[in-house]
C-alpha cells in the first residue's frame, strides 16, 4: 500500500482544496526557499533613514545610540530574579532593602 500525496498549491497559487498527486510529482524546484534580508526591504528608521539591510540597520543604531531589547535579555532575567527574591523576602542585598525602606518611609540618614 502506497502513501497518498497531496498538492496544496499549483505554481505558488493556493488551491481551494488539496489535489492528490502521483509519487513522482515534484512541485516547484523541490527545495525549501532560503530566507534573507527580504523582510527588511524598504524599511526606514523613524527619522526616514534607509535601514533596508542588516548592515545599514546596525550602522544607524550605532550612530543613534539605540539597541535591541534582546541585547539585554540576560540582564533582564537577572533583574527579574532579584525582584522576585526581594518581593518574597529573600533578598541578599541588605543595603538595597534599607534604601527601599528609607525611600518608602521618607527617613534619611
Amino acid at each position: 500500500m502506497s502513501r497518498k500525496r497531496y498538492a496544496y498549491t499549483m505554481g505558488g497559487v493556493p488551491l481551494a482544496e488539496p489535489v492528490e498527486v502521483s509519487e513522482d510529482y515534484r512541485g516547484g524546484d523541490g527545495r525549501m526557499p532560503l530566507f534573507g534580508d527580504g523582510f527588511m526591504a524598504n524599511d526606514t528608521a523613524p527619522d526616514g533613514t534607509d535601514i533596508s539591510s542588516r548592515a545599514k540597520r546596525r550602522e544607524w543604531m550605532s550612530a543613534n545610540g539605540v539597541t535591541e531589547a534582546s541585547d539585554y535579555a540576560t540582564t533582564n532575567e537577572r533583574h527579574a530574579k532579584r525582584r522576585t527574591e526581594y518581593f518574597q523576602g529573600r533578598h541578599t542585598n541588605a543595603q538595597m532593602g534599607e534604601a527601599i525602606a528609607r525611600a518608602l518611609h521618607g527617613s534619611r540618614k
